[in-house]
């Protein structure tokens, strides 16, 4: 058995009779019903009640078949189509000495908008009226379920979501924009009945908006919005805007969330992209952003450490362990190509071939097979032993310098870029006895010029960017005749870029090394200095010591420029509330000499 029939429309204007049998309870197990004259009994029990989105479904089964169902307000029949079929498992259960047969039957109302009165199940047994008052949800404000509006053009208010992304489980980003007349709240919810008031979201101009609905909403100077979503969300997740209007609710616009990957870059250039004045850029990332992507960070270093593998070193030449005292750490990310040039101009400093090794570490997999093919070609070309470290996984600039020093073997450490060259040679020893006979100094640095001869480095100092609220690194002279520097001897500076500076390796391994937590690159530096400051000691500028150094020449290849922007103004915002109050204490020190 298996028939679909549409209930009939009632004749009388009011749906239910005046003094129907109300059921109080047909769902937690079967009800028997006897009619009046106790001619006839019914078994009755509604399994299931569905409602997806504004439809309703009913599933029930009964001990009699062709029953007419209906579903019903106090005041008004609503249409629904009736299926029935056989259900055997129903009969079975009766055992084999009973002879009811049960039938099975679905209740199907689509509906045009929500119903907020009480429904109710209503059926006939030998001219006695059953109802049954549905347990559904009458308002949206009862669940927040999206599905439960459909999208509904409106005169009160406009939205648009411009992009929403999440990462599965974990947070989502999103901006867009909305106007509303005065009266109407907007709020965003979610696929899972999350929400959030668009009117605490950061609120920005949207010129283009403004000037589209000028005539509709008059003046609208806040209509653009950018926020976080903390509530997790998963694939085929939606998040929609909805219009608030004296209680009753409809859907201005609804976009599927993207899928972000789960780890700090690939958020950061997304959420990123959200569009945002540069003068509010500082006011996200203390409201939400920069605890995000610090979060993540944080994870992934975590799960990087547990998985870690052992790193897989190769070594040309070699110098014996006893001899070593200094070793160039030099990380290696975008390109290789640098690194003949290094070695053409090592090659004529004797240092490399007694005491002074060279440990590159690759921080990039594509560079992996031309770098390890080229090698052994390089150390006969230039007989200068070095060693390549890598450690299956891309650290940043951090992480690649604490890998070489964990296999290196000098107690002096000089961490130097790739697109650094010396401009002569006993540099290093320089670096490394100046160091030795200053033990007040914990890291000192060379004087870097540009590849024209002007000065790229002589120490830097820290300034207070107003616009961006944060400390910036400085390189005063920056670009300038090498003649304008004044500094004589081993000069103590706030700090020195981290392109090539000396360290003893005791001061590193005490300060645990340079700080993993920025993003993709910056401050690094500037950081190790501050952790030096902390431990008493001082930073060196050393103008006599003299290389010449390309400067951002991996950094360049990490995307857009206001990426890159936004990449640095985090680091800067991350660098400036660990060491903010240090800092400025430092600045006040060097401003009263």
């Amino acid at each position: 058995m298996n028939s679909e029939t549409v209930a009939p429309e009632p004749k009388q204007s009011k749906a239910l009779p005046s003094v129907p049998v109300v059921l109080q309870d047909i769902r937690t197990q079967p009800v028997t019903l006897t009619s009046k004259n106790g001619s006839k009994s019914l078994i009755i029990k509604l399994d299931e009640v569905v409602q997806s989105g504004i439809d309703i479904r009913l599933n029930l089964w009964a001990s009699q078949p062709g029953l007419q169902f209906c579903l019903a307000t106090a005041d008004k029949a609503i249409p629904c189509k009736i299926s029935e079929v056989s259900r055997p498992d129903v009969t079975a259960s009766f055992g084999s000495k009973s002879d009811i047969v049960a039938s099975g039957y679905t209740v199907t109302a689509e509906l045009t908008k929500l119903i907020k009165k009480d429904v109710y199940l209503t059926f006939s047994l030998e001219g006695t009226l059953y109802v049954y008052k549905l347990p559904l949800r009458k308002s949206f404000a009862d669940s927040w379920n999206i599905a439960d509006l459909g999208q509904e053009a409106s005169n009160k208010s406009k939205a648009h979501i411009d992009l929403c992304g999440a990462i599965p489980g974990k947070v989502g980003a999103l901006a867009g924009w909305s106007i509303a007349k005065p009266g109407i709240k907007l709020w965003l919810v979610d696929t899972k009945g999350n929400k959030k008031d668009l009117s605490i979201c950061l609120r920005y101009h949207r010129n283009d908006v403004a000037k589209l609905f000028r005539n509709e909403f008059s003046t609208q100077i806040y209509a653009g919005f950018v926020t976080d979503w903390p509530y997790p969300q998963e694939p085929g997740d939606q998040i929609a805007v909805v219009e608030e209007d004296a209680g009753q609710f409809t859907m201005a616009t609804i976009n599927p969330w993207t899928v972000v990957a789960d780890d700090p870059v690939s958020y950061a250039e997304f959420s990123f992209k959200l569009a945002t004045p540069a003068q509010d850029f500082d006011a996200r990332l203390n409201s939400w952003e920069g605890d995000v992507v610090n979060s993540l960070i944080f994870e992934k270093n975590l799960e990087d450490q547990r998985n870690d593998q052992p790193a897989s070193i190769w070594r040309y030449g070699d110098l014996a362990h006893e001899n070593v005292k200094t070793s160039l750490i030099i990380p290696l990310y975008g390109r290789w190509d640098f690194v003949e040039h290094q070695l053409s101009a090592f090659a004529k400093d004797p240092v490399f071939k007694k005491e002074a090794e060279i440990v590159y570490v690759i921080d990039d997999p594509a560079l992996i097979n031309a770098f390890v093919n080229e090698a052994e070609s390089l150390f006969k070309l230039y007989q200068v032993p070095f060693s390549i470290v890598w450690g299956h996984r891309n650290r940043g600039f951090s992480g690649a310098n604490n890998l070489g020093v964990k296999h290196s073997l000098g107690n002096t450490l000089i961490l130097l870029n790739s697109d650094v060259f010396p401009r002569h040679t006993g540099w290093v020893e320089s670096l490394t006895q100046i160091l030795d006979s200053n033990p007040d100094y914990g890291m000192i640095g060379p004087k870097l010029l540009f590849p024209d001869g002007s000065i790229q480095h002589c120490g830097m100092q820290f300034i207070f960017s107003e616009s961006w609220n944060v400390w910036l690194n400085k390189h005063p002279l920056a670009g300038l005749d090498p003649i304008l520097d004044q500094a004589v001897g081993l000069t103590e500076k706030p700090a020195i870029t981290g392109a090539c500076v000396a360290i003893k390796r005791s001061t590193y391994e005490k300060i645990e090394g340079l700080d993993e937590g920025y993003l993709i690159g910056d401050f690094e530096d500037s950081d190790l200095c501050l952790k030096v400051h902390t431990e008493g000691l001082k930073v060196g500028y050393m103008p006599s010591v003299t290389l010449t150094h390309l400067e951002r020449q991996s950094f360049t290849l990490l995307g857009d420029v206001s990426y890159r922007t936004l990449v640095v103004r985090f680091n800067a915002w991350r660098h400036t509330k660990k060491w903010g109050k240090q800092i400025e204490q430092i600045m006040n020190k060097f401003k009263s000499e």
